[in-house]
């Protein structure tokens, strides 16, 4: 696989949705602060070159009274599973909280920030792995209520991180910081800079997207000739990504903000 095939595929198209202003205030936090809809993104690290890496990315709707649910897919060895689930979660006075599914799984919280009583960005650790690994991430809030998504909500500029990532020495490791521009017809081009294996490299290119009217949605980026896909997830603030067909023990993933 080339260096162009295993990590840019997860270079992500602009979106430009309107950030809302968030700010921490001195309150006191209740179940009702973690309401709507939020884009999530979660990863597998670990230094065991025998466990398989994985990312989770999927929408995540609380109802403001201790109860969400989930759709998600996850991507492992280039192998996306569609999931769904539900269960109970409580937000402490502080913001602190924690979340259980049905399925067992359990992950603790932090609301990151707030606006308007409402947490638009919230971090994720999972608590009920005790395998030597951390299963970490973040959600964002997509909105308070029901929202459709369009074409048009790709189109602007957006900053781009992305992340290669693998516990196998011999998989370079690689990030890259750029900056993306979508036309809101489906269209968008890409221009960054990379670290990979050591050396720094920068890129163009030009892709296509696709989004579904809950916000989830598809990207295809062309560098160099070679074309990679990646499974992406709206929000208040941008997109969320992660590479897929990919058939090795690694991840590849990003955001790209307004």
């Amino acid at each position: 696989m080339t260096r162009v095939a295993t990590f840019v595929a997860a270079t992500l198209f602009a979106v430009v949705v309107g950030k809302a202003s968030s700010t921490r205030a001195a309150e006191a936090y209740s179940n009702a602060s973690l309401k709507g809809s939020y884009s999530y993104l979660v990863t597998l690290h670990t230094a065991n070159p025998t466990t398989t890496l994985f990312a989770n990315l999927g929408i995540a709707t609380f109802d403001g009274a201790g109860n969400f649910s989930v759709k998600s897919s996850f991507v492992a060895l280039g192998v996306v599973t569609k999931t769904s689930g539900s269960g109970t979660y409580t937000v402490n006075a502080n913001g602190s909280g924690a979340m259980s599914a049905s399925d067992g799984t359990q992950f603790a919280f932090t609301l990151d920030s707030v606006a308007h009583g409402v947490a638009t960005d919230v971090q994720l650790l999972k608590t009920s792995d005790t395998a030597n690994e951390v299963v970490s991430g973040h959600a964002v809030l997509q909105s308070t209520t029901p929202k459709t998504y369009t074409l048009k909500d790709t189109k602007g500029t957006g900053f781009v991180t992305s992340i290669l990532t693998s516990a196998i020495s011999t998989y370079p490791q690689g990030y890259a910081i750029g900056i993306n521009i979508g036309d809101g017809k489906g269209n968008f081009t890409s221009s960054y800079g990379e670290m990979y294996n050591g050396q720094y490299l920068q890129e163009t290119g030009k892709g296509t997207v696709t989004i579904n009217a809950d916000g989830t949605g598809t990207s295809a980026l062309t560098v160099n000739g070679v074309t990679t896909n990646d499974i992406s997830v709206f929000n208040s603030i941008g997109v969320m990504s992660v590479a897929i067909g990919i058939p090795y023990n690694l991840i590849v993933y990003g955001e790209s903000h307004k």
